[in-house]
């Protein structure tokens, strides 16, 4: 079992397409079994896999009642993709950093939590995690469960350069100060990206040259600006599935299986 996670604290860099497209390609080009837990108070994983807003149980319930996991895990809301089974959000995770805040080793709740129910959660082969574009007390929770932790990086997006230096910067320390133990592999992928020489995408190339720490993580993989992948997850489909039904290009979805490959070869996955 691998925790992951796409995630940049610069939001709108498509980290929710990446951790939904890639969680499905697994499952349906892996033969995979993976729990997506879906940890943004804005819920839009939830929408996109479950089809509806859950008025259930969700992670909230599950971390602040201790509830089972059995309790929380939607299995199968896809019934094209039987492998992906979901721990949803809702409006109740804005609330969520306010509640573990006075919780004894309140950075630990959510590594408590997993423990504890690992019987449950280890039958998976994949656990992704969908997370606010912030750094709040509830992200570093499950930033510090993470396996490996894939930053996004937009294209022409000097914001996201800088939300990755930052979460580098002190996700290490964190890590030391709180002493976790184990490795967390931490790599970067270009979103978005356009092989148009704009004097946005020049400046771009300018920072990033700056920037060794990222340079050094950076897989060889990039992933086109394409509409597929909007519209994929506006479906509910699997980016291969969608490509091939409108009879589009299917280049967008090579990209997505080389990245899942690399991704795969380099550990990460």
């Amino acid at each position: 079992m691998k925790i992951v996670t796409f995630y940049n604290k610069k939001g709108g860099v498509g980290k929710t397409h990446l951790n939904y497209l890639t969680a499905l390609d697994l499952v349906q080009n892996e033969g995979k079994k993976v729990l997506y837990i879906d940890a943004d108070s804005q819920s839009n994983s939830t929408i996109f896999i479950n089809g509806r807003e859950c008025k259930n149980n969700t992670i909230v319930d599950a971390l602040v009642h201790d509830l089972d996991a059995e309790d929380v895990i939607i299995e199968s809301p896809m019934e094209d993709y039987k492998g992906l089974d979901l721990i949803p959000s809702n409006k109740k995770m804005s609330k969520m950093a306010e509640i573990i805040s006075t919780r004894t080793a309140k950075e630990k709740v959510a590594l408590r939590w997993f423990r504890k129910h690992l019987n449950t959660l280890k039958k998976y082969d994949y656990i992704f995690i969908d997370l606010a574009p912030t750094d709040d007390i509830v992200v570093r929770n499950f930033l510090f469960l993470a396996d490996s932790i894939i930053s996004v990086l937009k294209w022409e997006d000097i914001s996201s350069l800088k939300g990755c230096m930052d979460f580098m910067e002190a996700y290490q320390e964190d890590r030391e100060a709180l002493e976790l133990k184990g490795e967390c592999k931490v790599s970067a992928v270009m979103n978005c990206y356009s092989s148009t020489e704009t004097s946005a995408s020049k400046n771009f190339k300018i920072l990033l040259s700056s920037y060794d720490k990222i340079k050094d993580i950076l897989v060889n993989t990039k992933i086109n600006n394409s509409v597929a992948i909007k519209n994929a997850v506006m479906y509910r489909m699997s980016l291969k599935d969608y490509t091939e039904d409108a009879r589009g290009n299917t280049k967008i979805n090579t990209q997505l299986r080389e990245l899942t490959q690399e991704l795969i070869k380099g550990g990460i996955l």
